[in-house]
């Protein structure tokens, strides 16, 4: 299945869903460091597995160490 060239809406639709998936990470990343919540417990508030969770979190904690290492920049505008 070939993709269909991209829409400004297309690109406006990705940037939604990154905003919304980091917004959910950092309040998972929240509630299972700061709060002590395991990841089951934090599946069952968002109805997804906790596997999926630990994804996330996994995710957003690499995501972090590497702007702090420099493996990742990010200027003030928030563009790589």
């Amino acid at each position: 299945m070939a993709l269909r060239e991209l829409t400004l809406k297309d690109f406006d639709e990705l940037r939604a869903f990154r905003d919304k998936w980091l917004d959910d990470a950092i309040q998972m990343y929240i509630a299972w460091r700061v709060h002590g919540k395991s990841y089951r417990q934090i599946a069952s508030t968002y109805g997804i597995s906790h596997e999926l969770v630990g994804r996330k979190i996994k995710s957003l904690i690499s995501q972090i160490n590497n702007i702090q290492t420099g493996k990742l920049s990010v200027d003030k505008d928030g563009e790589k």
